[in-house]
């Protein structure tokens, strides 16, 4: 579903979301499989100090399902209290935006390609047809009035 300009930008505003702009999930530590905070790759670091999987047993967890990215209960409240700058929220929403679209940008391609190649059989059975054209013209000069 296709989500207006404005409402996104509510959106984005209020809540914790991946970089893609989806709303993180609170899923507190039924699903310990060995994940790791996505904020340990950004410029300041995990708060709870993580840097590679298996640190986390235990620790509540905050989950984008669509986009496998999760953050740990520290670096999700310093998410939500960061305010974000315009910058920010241009990038977020063009993320979103990219994924909304990517179906329909898929299908567009499909057609592209499907219609490229009607227009080669087209041009290809012109070319035959002049060619037999041409060879009626050959034809008919040398063959005798009657």
């Amino acid at each position: 579903p296709v989500v207006s300009h404005h409402a996104l930008m509510q959106r984005l505003q209020e809540d914790t979301v991946c970089p893609l702009g989806h709303k993180l999930q609170p899923i507190g530590t039924t699903k310990d499989d060995g994940w790791i905070c996505e904020a340990h790759s950004e410029q300041h670091g995990c708060l709870s100090l993580i840097t590679q999987k298996g640190q986390t047993t235990g620790m509540s967890r905050f989950r984008c399902e669509e986009c496998d990215y999760d953050l740990c209960q520290p670096c999700y409240s310093r998410a939500a209290k960061r305010p974000r700058d315009a910058g920010e929220l241009k990038r977020e929403l063009l993320g979103h935006l990219a994924a909304e679209t990517e179906p329909l940008h898929t299908k567009l391609r499909e057609e592209r390609l499907h219609w490229e190649a009607a227009l080669e059989r087209i041009e290809r059975r012109l070319e035959e047809t002049a060619a037999t054209v041409g060879e009626i013209a050959v034809v008919s000069r040398k063959v005798p009035e009657l």
